[in-house]
């Protein structure tokens, strides 16, 4: 101890120089050390969304969730395997070790989505890779309003309007600034509405199969709907494989 106190005494110069040089470096990692009022914890996760159109939420579970579930539960540095089944849309989230890498994680996924994807039913969407976000990921929500009396909305409804200035106009315009993720449109869905003559189909009771394809090939619905007329509806169900289907009135 004594030495290196004779040492620096006699260098005097050298060690300020060295001094100043530390104090330098600290105020300048100081200055652009990175800073965040609220930061990420969150673990690293890839969330798969894969929709089913006319499945209720048990079917959902039993057919979708499940399966996927189970395949991921096999990945290396697998934390934890969860999902969330509703009607018509089977999310499930693949939780990995906090040392992994994000895309390596989606690459793992995406390879072990792809090997199981025949194991879904037929009528199911492929199977699709949530946005690489968070929770705290969310920057800002906006929303769009017009004034019907000056907007010219084609004859839309305005919420169909907005919702299609939002998709085609907005939207695009906004996915181009750098570090967007992903935009998510809610509200403002069109619909289509088939006039049929329900009192006609009661009487036959019965419809063609080239009736039914056409349906479902200009329409997203279910295969089991509400038909609704006055003074009464007609409740109709088939299955995909039939060549006509039965209707009775309610």
């Amino acid at each position: 101890m004594d030495k290196l106190l004779e040492i620096i005494l006699k260098n005097r110069g050298i060690v300020l120089v060295l001094l100043a040089g530390i104090l330098c470096w600290g105020y300048h990692s100081y200055k652009n050390i990175p800073r965040d009022a609220f930061p990420d914890i969150s673990p690293v996760m890839v969330p798969i969304f894969c929709e089913a159109d006319g499945l209720a939420a048990q079917e959902v579970e039993e057919m979708i969730s499940q399966p996927v579930e189970a395949a991921m539960s096999g990945l290396p540095d697998v934390t934890l395997v969860k999902s969330t089944s509703a009607f018509g849309l089977s999310v499930v989230y693949v939780y990995f070790k906090d040392d992994v890498n994000i895309y390596f994680a989606r690459q793992l996924v995406s390879e072990r989505l792809a090997s199981m994807t025949n194991q879904l039913p037929s009528n199911v969407q492929t199977p699709e890779l949530g946005p690489i976000s968070t929770g705290l990921g969310q920057i800002f929500i906006y929303y769009l309003e017009a004034d019907k009396k000056i907007v010219n909305t084609q004859g839309k409804p305005l919420d169909s309007w907005l919702r299609e200035l939002n998709d085609f106009v907005v939207k695009r315009q906004l996915q181009t600034v750098p570090g967007v993720t992903a935009i998510l449109s809610m509200g403002g869905h069109c619909s289509i509405r088939y006039s049929l003559m329900p009192m006609r189909c009661a009487d036959m009771m019965l419809l063609s199969a080239m009736q039914w394809k056409k349906f479902r090939k200009t329409t997203a619905t279910s295969a089991a709907s509400i038909w609704k007329s006055v003074p009464k509806s007609i409740s109709c169900a088939v299955s995909d494989d039939s060549t006509q289907f039965r209707i009775s009135p309610t």
